[in-house]
């Protein structure tokens, strides 16, 4: 990345002659670092946390059909969980 800085020395050398000061180019570096994955597939840690949330539904929904249909009299539901443990559990 470049940016463009005013340099104390150049501000008051600009000052003491009478003119605007000159910007001076400023290279900075970035270093990135990746952890390393559980899950191969890859992908962010909202697409897992709605891969996980879908599939809650569509198993509450198949076990409120059972019940509706009459083939369970009575089903344990799981409390939903939040997003937030898609990070750890996905």
């Amino acid at each position: 990345m470049r940016a463009l800085r005013y340099s104390a020395k150049r501000v008051r050398s600009a000052a003491r002659e009478g003119r605007r000061p000159m910007p001076q180019e400023v290279r900075r570096t970035v270093a990135v670092y990746f952890l390393a994955r559980s899950n191969p597939r890859g992908g962010t840690v909202s697409a897992l946390a709605y891969i996980e949330e879908r599939r809650a539904r569509q198993m509450t929904r198949h076990q409120l059909e059972r019940v509706r249909t009459g083939l369970v009299p009575d089903i344990e539901i799981e409390p939903g969980r939040h997003r937030h443990g898609a990070r750890w559990h996905g």
